[in-house]
């Protein structure tokens, strides 16, 4: 990290929380951004007057477009007050899944945000960034932080399969099973019309049955990726099966909708409520450039 003498952490109230855990790890006062609004509905953003001339902005850049926008405003207005070099540390980045154009005329969202957010922003650091798709469109100014590993060192004696619910949490689910010297496996689904129609291990049977296993991914939301996927485990013979997730949109949500189905579910970000480990934190800081 920056040098105290010459370094500002700024963000806004409502994040107040994550703003000060961050400061306080690298050990230097706060400041924070002034938003308001006109009558009509615009959005008013006032940052400190006087910021050292390297800047972190810290904060989440949620689903709601206001959240993005707030975003840009402040970045802006760090420059105007003087700030030659303004960074971002966002540990949720949204729209990550809209990598790509899946129907014709489709705008991918994320790749729009990523490149307003590399026009706008000398580095970037993220909790697990959806896909290498979506990192490129950041032009090489984004560091995605991974936390698996670290995440489930508690439980590795009680892990023997590490399995990626689909093909895109492929690389995810190498990564944690070579930390933890197990095999992995991928699920693939079979779609007829958008419709999910079969699902396989590309594992041999006899391989899953009586396996301790373990789910990875990067989001889970409604909990229907894991749910199919324990079900495909569960035919396939595994002794138990658990989930970690780097981020759930409602985690106590998840844990209910799992609950008879998944041994044990947990993630590194909860976004209901904006509980981070200290593990994340710790990494996120360290992940930023010493300027």
């Amino acid at each position: 990290m920056a040098q105290k003498r010459n370094f500002s952490i700024v963000g806004f109230t409502d994040e107040s929380a994550l703003v000060r855990a961050v400061a306080e790890r690298v050990g230097i006062r706060p400041l924070f951004a002034n938003e308001s609004s006109y009558r009509a509905g615009e959005m008013v953003v006032i940052g400190p007057v006087n910021p050292f001339r390297h800047v972190l902005l810290v904060t989440n850049i949620w689903e709601h477009a206001p959240s993005v926008f707030r975003t840009l405003l402040l970045a802006d207005a760090l420059r105007n007050a003087g700030a030659t070099r303004v960074d971002l540390l966002a540990p949720w980045i949204a729209y990550g899944r809209q990598d790509r154009v899946t129907v014709a005329g489709e705008a991918p969202a994320g790749i729009v945000i990523g490149r307003l957010l590399a026009h706008t922003f000398d580095h970037m650091t993220t909790l697990d960034a959806h896909s290498p798709e979506f990192i490129r469109s950041f032009r090489g100014r984004l560091v995605s932080v991974m936390l698996l590993q670290k995440g489930i060192q508690s439980r590795r004696h009680r892990i023997s399969l590490v399995v990626a619910p689909d093909r895109g949490a492929t690389e995810r689910a190498k990564r944690v099973a070579r930390s933890l010297r197990v095999p992995f496996a991928v699920i693939t689904k079979k779609r007829v019309n958008g419709r999910v129609v079969s699902s396989c291990l590309d594992i041999r049977e006899k391989d899953v049955l009586g396996a301790r296993a373990l789910l990875v991914d990067d989001i889970a939301d409604s909990g229907g990726t894991l749910e199919s996927a324990v079900c495909v485990l569960r035919s396939a013979g595994a002794a138990s099966v658990s989930a970690f997730v780097s981020h759930a949109v409602d985690l106590t949500a998840l844990r209910s909708s799992t609950k008879g189905m998944l041994d044990h579910v947990d993630a590194a970000f909860d976004h209901k409520t904006k509980k981070m480990s200290p593990q994340v934190l710790t990494a996120l800081t360290d992940a930023m450039p010493r300027v």
